[in-house]
């Protein structure tokens, strides 16, 4: 019985002295600017929000202007090294493409910021 003891007491011990944390990220409110190339019969962007989906502004047939808010993320941390839990806010869907009122494409912030660039402003291809 004495041994079971002192091997509890380590092991309580040893995750007390395991340093976990948790970190929290986001990203910040911007205004992309977004051009559609190719085929746009039809076509419709939404900004995908808690509550519920907005139309886009569409500031010409091609172009919108996307009004992306701030969005919160983090992850837990263990020994400064190992993370999980992770919720990264760049990846969360955020904008929807439609055509005729059907998904043709979700994005996210990543995706976005990883669309071609043309004179300040994002471009998107569609079939």
């Amino acid at each position: 019985m004495p041994q079971s003891r002192l091997t509890l007491t380590i092991l309580i011990t040893a995750i007390s002295l395991v340093d976990c944390r948790t970190v929290e990220t986001g990203t910040e409110a911007r205004v992309v600017d977004l051009r559609i190339a190719g085929n746009t019969d039809g076509v419709t962007i939404h900004r995908m929000d808690p509550g519920g989906e907005k139309a886009v502004l569409r500031t010409d047939i091609r172009y919108y202007k996307l009004d992306l808010p701030a969005m919160q993320g983090g992850y837990s941390e263990a020994l400064f090294l190992i993370r999980y839990n992770i919720h990264d806010a760049r990846t969360y869907p955020i904008v929807r493409i439609l055509r005729d009122g059907t998904s043709i494409q979700t994005l996210s912030i990543q995706d976005l910021q990883n669309l071609p660039e043309d004179q300040g402003m994002r471009v998107l291809t569609l079939p």
